[in-house]
């Protein structure tokens, strides 16, 4: 999967049509259509209905614009991010009553708030050694969710990046030679 092709995705269902997507794009209707049948072989389908003046989603199409938006929104460096990661999310999306699970996750999800003072006790008490790398401009985790953390771990080795969502991907090598030193340093000392 390419950025391009995910552009040019994203652009469709916004003007309900290729013709008018691909003049947004700066590309011709045929380049954007290759592009698109590319991503719907490797996503193993159609992603639009395409009918005469009527230019709509199919139910995979529904099922991986959110994933497409947020991977666009999210990525400091979108082309670093391999395609195997929500390639994987979408397999498992796949399976029966996954939706039904995943809706169940996010309802289950507003009890966490009532369990951060149990997690910050234990980390009050504990004081586990920690490093903690915070993409500074991630769209879900704020800037001040990182930083909470060095309330309770004061201690803790921050690394603040300059990166979103994908701080992984985004800084791989940074992160990984400060995770062997510090695992060198504090944890197998």
């Amino acid at each position: 999967m390419e950025t391009h092709q995910v552009r040019y995705f994203l652009a469709v269902p916004e003007e309900l049509s290729f013709s008018r997507a691909a003049e947004k794009c700066n590309v011709s209707q045929p380049a954007l259509s290759r592009a698109i049948l590319q991503l719907e072989g490797e996503l193993g389908g159609p992603l639009f209905h395409r009918e005469r003046h009527l230019t709509r989603l199919t139910e995979l199409g529904e099922m991986v614009r959110p994933h497409l938006e947020t991977l666009c929104e999210a990525a400091v460096k979108p082309k670093l991010i391999c395609p195997d990661n929500w390639n994987m999310d979408l397999h498992y999306l796949d399976r029966p009553n996954a939706r039904r699970v995943q809706l169940d996750f996010f309802y289950d999800y507003r009890t966490n708030v009532g369990l951060y003072p149990k997690w910050q006790a234990f980390l009050r008490e504990k004081k586990p050694n920690t490093i903690i790398f915070w993409g500074q401009d991630d769209i879900f985790f704020t800037r001040e969710g990182g930083e909470s953390y060095l309330e309770d771990l004061p201690n803790a080795e921050m690394h603040r990046l300059s990166s979103g969502h994908f701080a992984v991907e985004d800084n791989l090598d940074y992160i990984a030679k400060n995770m062997k030193r510090f695992y060198k340093q504090s944890v197998a000392r």
